[in-house]
């Protein structure tokens, strides 16, 4: 089964400095960290309270759901973080 993102939901993670999604593999659900360094560079000129990253994470959600599959791909974990280098 492929790795799917039913669940639109997403949420600022102020401790991890990280927007975290979720993704789902049969009955396995998948946590994903998105640094907010990546969503400042996709969109420089928002700003950096929670609504305008937010708003910049779902702008570039596609970008998002196809670096959470290339890590996933790569080997099942508890929970990914995705950094710069994975876009």
């Amino acid at each position: 089964m492929t790795l799917a993102f039913p669940n639109a939901s997403r949420s600022l993670d102020g401790p991890r400095h990280a927007v975290r999604f979720w993704g789902h593999e049969s009955q396995f659900e998948y946590t994903f960290y998105v640094d907010l360094a990546v969503l400042e560079r996709l969109a420089p000129h928002a700003a950096t309270d929670e609504a305008s990253l937010l708003r910049a994470f779902d702008d570039n959600r596609s970008l998002m759901e196809a670096a959470a599959v290339r890590a996933h791909a790569r080997g099942r974990q508890s929970f990914y973080h995705l950094q710069a280098s994975a876009f």
